[in-house]
């Protein structure tokens, strides 16, 4: 039983005897005291966006619902500070924004900051990193690209686990992929080239030296 409203309720209790008929009833109050606890703004996404788009965010919260939403794009967006719990905004110029949103009830508030990037919609994708570059032997891993937030955002992918030809590589025996992340399984021990390019309407970039980087397998 789950009790949501705060309150004094009266409960009953009756008891019977199958075998005489017999019963007895007893009755008490029962008080639901009130949830105290405040909301939480624990994330918000996107926080990458091209300038120009019109694009809906979306808070990620605990706790109690907040009664009421504060947001603030520092700047970046139009309207710049709406009041919608998930609201949709147009970016404004390139340009990194100090953003918040202020979620608030009866019970407290709290702010969640953040960095908001507008990118150059102009602008190919930029790739940092790739995570991770090791793995044991027969595990399952999730290859995550880390991109240059003032780069463009990227819309398609190609992830090669043998580009040049030359290697036994035994990635579950997947040799491409167009997944964002891709989920692989590993299942020999070795050291093999991975190459990864990432694409949008104004160009390409391919991570890693000499095109590629190496994937560690440990026994």
């Amino acid at each position: 039983m789950m009790l949501k409203t705060a309150g004094t309720y009266t409960v009953t209790l009756t008891a019977t005897d199958s075998t005489n008929s017999d019963s007895d009833t007893f009755s008490y109050t029962f008080t639901v005291n009130p949830d105290t606890t405040p909301p939480s703004a624990d994330d918000v996404n996107p926080k990458t966006c091209e300038s120009g788009a019109t694009v809906q965010f979306t808070p990620t919260l605990s706790g109690t619902p907040p009664d009421t939403y504060s947001w603030d794009f520092g700047g970046g967006a139009t309207p710049d500070t709406p009041t919608d719990p998930s609201p949709s905004v147009t970016l404004g110029a390139v340009g990194s924004y100090s953003a918040s949103l202020t979620v608030t009830n009866a019970n407290g508030s709290d702010t969640f900051d953040f960095t908001l990037e507008v990118t150059d919609p102009a602008d190919a994708p930029d790739i940092q990193n790739v995570t991770p570059n090791t793995a044991s032997q027969g595990t399952f891993v999730d290859l995550k690209l880390d991109m240059n937030p003032a780069a463009g955002t990227a819309t398609s992918w190609l992830w090669e686990f043998d580009p040049d030809g030359d290697s036994s590589l035994a990635l579950d025996g997947t040799l491409t992929s167009t997944e964002e992340s891709p989920h692989i399984k590993v299942n020999e021990a070795g050291i093999y080239e991975v190459r990864v390019t990432a694409t949008n309407a104004s160009g390409s970039d391919t991570f890693g030296d000499h095109d590629s980087f190496f994937f560690f397998v440990t026994p």
